[in-house]
């Protein structure tokens, strides 16, 4: 009951927007972000707070963290302190310079499918407690049914993305939503999977020394192609 009066005192807007903030307020965790499933390997940003938003650039330009391995492990993945955690060795400097200290990633799951994960960061290292554990938890069962059915909350103006259930959430022209339109993309232009259309962004960022986004930014516009790389740049 708790939970469900923190995200009803949330001003009005999408329900996903009203879920982060109402997470963020009542786990005392400011950043809090949804991801869901482009595809079994690939997520994608769908929304998040403005403290949130650091830490899922990041792991979705290095293509490692702790929303990666919930996913694809189907298990909540703690790390109360990423200064003392071995783990994501790109990810976790980034992170820190970034000022997130923790961060907590639980799986999002309708059955056997699974939808993405909701993300949690904090910018002093501490574990979540049995209750705030619990409560992200309530926060997760939410979050489903936010995913797997029909926005009606959606503006008819607004573009979408689709999720991998059919539903769509607005795009507002995000980083996170232009790299997943680039993804798809270059995936077209290889004839390859999401999963390696990302990994060849990637290693194209690191060979130009830009941002993942940057080069994002290039597919969109039609400047860089990767079925005709001598008009690259």
């Amino acid at each position: 009951m708790r939970v469900l009066e923190t995200i009803a005192s949330q001003p009005a807007g999408p329900m996903a927007f009203r879920l982060c903030a109402g997470a963020a307020q009542h786990l005392d965790c400011p950043g809090v972000a949804i991801a869901i499933a482009a595809s079994d390997e690939l997520l994608h940003s769908a929304v998040a707070t403005d403290a949130g938003l650091a830490g899922e650039r990041l792991q979705e330009e290095m293509g490692e963290g702790p929303c990666i391995d919930a996913h694809r492990g189907g298990a909540p993945v703690l790390a109360p302190d990423l200064v003392d955690d071995g783990r994501w060795p790109l990810f976790r400097p980034a992170a820190i310079s970034e000022g997130i200290q923790a961060a907590f990633s639980f799986p999002l799951r309708s059955g056997a499918i699974r939808l993405g994960t909701l993300n949690l960061y904090r910018p002093a290292a501490g574990r979540l407690d049995d209750d705030q554990h619990a409560d992200t938890l309530v926060f997760c069962g939410l979050a489903v049914p936010v995913l797997t059915s029909p926005p009606d909350w959606q503006p008819s103006d607004a573009p979408a993305v689709a999720t991998p259930l059919g539903a769509s959430w607005p795009d507002h022209g995000t980083p996170s939503a232009q790299f997943h339109q680039a993804t798809g993309m270059v995936a077209a232009q290889l004839d390859a999977t999401m999963a390696d259309a990302v990994a060849v962004l990637r290693a194209h960022a690191f060979t130009v020394d830009r941002s993942l986004h940057d080069v994002a930014s290039w597919v969109l516009d039609g400047s860089l192609r990767f079925d005709d790389r001598e008009a690259n740049p």
